[in-house]
């Protein structure tokens, strides 16, 4: 079986340094709020919601939750509107708590929806911008599973 820990600190570490010698510090990600701030970067959070709430099969949803009787709060199923509603809410909220917390990433999942963003690295020649560094995610999960939490 192969050492991994082994390989990891035969490749990084300088017997002469120390471990986490060869990690800088530069590497780590910015946060939500320095690409917020930035110039266009609130107008490219809101083109990336836009585009997420754009592209959403709405009425797929609905049927799949009338077939399935998927009730929201003792309400009955949701209609259209209240489920673009729901997911707007989440994706707007999602930035709101990422922004106080100041975090590389965030995600939420309430009423089927998961919402996320992350933040990378802009590739060679892109722009140190929202759209280039944020990926901002959505999804209808009708079931899923986990081994760990």
């Amino acid at each position: 079986m192969k050492d991994f820990k082994q390989m990891f600190l035969d490749k990084y570490v300088n017997p002469k340094e120390g471990i986490f010698t060869d990690y800088p510090n530069e590497r780590r990600k910015k946060t939500i709020n320095y690409y917020l701030n930035k110039e266009g970067g609130e107008e490219q959070m809101l083109e990336a919601i836009h585009e997420i709430m754009d592209f959403f099969d709405f009425e797929k949803i609905h049927e799949v939750m009338e077939y399935l009787d998927w009730q929201w709060r003792d309400n009955g199923v949701p209609s259209i509107e209240m489920i673009k509603e729901e997911l707007l809410d989440r994706l707007t909220n999602m930035f709101e708590e990422g922004s106080k917390q100041d975090a590389e990433e965030w995600s939420s999942s309430c009423a089927g929806f998961n919402v996320e963003y992350r933040i990378y690295e802009p590739h060679e020649n892109e722009p140190d911008d929202f759209k280039h560094c944020v990926s901002v995610y959505a999804a209808f999960t009708l079931e899923d599973f986990c081994t760990t939490w």
